[in-house]
């Protein structure tokens, strides 16, 4: 109790993750994008869980992930826009991020009954 460094080591070795690259990559694996999502919150998700990746996986091997765990209508955005797929992740990430903003901003500026009625 005298030594705080020795305190927290020892509370970390009792209740910590023993393996945090484990827990990371699992997080990793059940991480997805619902259509009700929006990009921000997804990204900020993925995010969190890269940093705890600690660098261990390569832009690739991320980019094909956050990819596929996108809403489909994000995929279909690529599609509909005419818009190749970003090679990298940071280009990939805008592109999403931009093709989200204008689909919230359509998707609130339609009126009430417009929404029901495509949904019917």
């Amino acid at each position: 109790m005298l030594n705080w460094v020795l305190f927290v080591g020892e509370l970390q070795w009792n209740f910590g993750l023993k393996d945090e690259l484990g827990a990371a990559e699992e997080d990793m694996r059940k991480l997805a994008m619902s259509d009700k999502d929006h990009a921000t919150f997804f990204t900020t998700r993925f995010c969190t869980v890269v940093v705890t990746l600690n660098g261990t996986w390569k832009d690739c091997t991320l980019h094909n992930q956050y990819y596929q765990k996108l809403a489909l209508r994000l995929h279909a955005q690529f599609v509909f826009a005419g818009v190749a797929i970003p090679a990298t992740l940071d280009p990939l990430i805008a592109t999403v991020e931009c093709f989200n903003h204008a689909y919230w901003a359509k998707h609130q500026s339609q009126p009430c009954h417009q929404l029901y009625n495509s949904c019917a």
